[in-house]
């Protein structure tokens, strides 16, 4: 059973459930049915007089880096004020980028792949465009939620196109692989820079020392060190640990971000290596 969480209705366009952010990842990035909170008014049980309109230079694949018309549109002569939209992937939560330029902004709880109005004028038509990551994310099939008045909405319009990735791109367990490899690489290297640091300023055995010292205070762990090397530092050594966990922590988000398009948190990237 698929979850469906509300959200108020605001002229500008979709906004997070602030109340709890959590079910809105979850149910609007997973099911695609967000609801509007239009007060007791449901979906509408008819089709939608609305389309998705999908079209790749590569016919039904999609490549790194070559864009996709995606065009939300009436079918008659219905119009719509609002809509939710999102890159639904069978490999990924996030996929890729959508981008609406003067019908809509990206959300901030899809990544860059959920996309919502920007005003409420009726419209009949909305281009779009989908950028894919540089790695396959499984078959990509776009869905949105479609209002065309306050109690007149649909949830759940799917796009007819499904477009499959490009085999000879790189796949999702190498893209992890990669930007493991890379994020490893970039904390040994500010590892290795802070050994280098730490043996300038105490000398070749000062490190095992500054151990020694620690273990005779009874702070056997690394806040006890860094106490310590504030006191060898008059007071230098929390500002470097504070500096370098700053650093640390943007090169993690560099890496989520160029993973998956956006910078979607560090919560995903763990959720992506397994909790690593």
């Amino acid at each position: 059973t698929a979850l469906v969480a509300g959200a108020f209705g605001f002229p500008g366009g979709a906004r997070n459930n602030a109340s709890n952010p959590v079910e809105a990842l979850s149910s609007f990035c997973t099911t695609g049915n967000f609801r509007p909170n239009h007060g007791n008014f449901l979906p509408q049980a008819t089709p939608a007089p609305y389309s998705i309109k999908v079209v790749s230079p590569t016919g039904d694949m999609y490549k790194p880096g070559q864009a996709v018309s995606v065009t939300i549109q009436s079918n008659g002569a219905s119009t719509f004020k609002g809509f939710f939209m999102q890159g639904d992937a069978t490999e990924a939560s996030f996929a890729g980028e959508l981008n609406c330029p003067g019908f809509g902004h990206q959300v901030t709880f899809c990544g860059r792949s959920g996309i919502t109005h920007s005003d409420a004028t009726p419209k009949t038509k909305v281009q779009c465009r989908w950028t894919p990551p540089d790695f396959q994310i499984g078959k990509v099939q776009f869905t949105a939620t479609i209002v065309e008045n306050f109690s007149i909405f649909w949830t759940g319009v799917k796009s007819e196109a499904i477009l499959s990735p490009d085999p000879t791109s790189m796949t999702y367990e190498q893209k992890s692989l990669q930007v493991r490899e890379q994020l490893m690489g970039q904390l040994q290297q500010g590892a290795s820079s802070l050994v280098n640091r730490l043996q300038s300023q105490l000398g070749p055995n000062g490190i095992a020392r500054l151990f020694d010292q620690s273990q005779k205070q009874g702070q056997s762990n690394i806040p006890g060190v860094v106490n310590n090397l504030s006191s060898w530092f008059g007071g230098q050594g929390q500002t470097s640990n504070s500096n370098i966990n700053s650093n640390s922590n943007q090169r993690r988000q560099n890496s989520n971000a160029f993973a998956f398009g956006g910078n979607t948190g560090m919560s995903q990237y763990q959720q992506f290596f397994g909790g690593q």
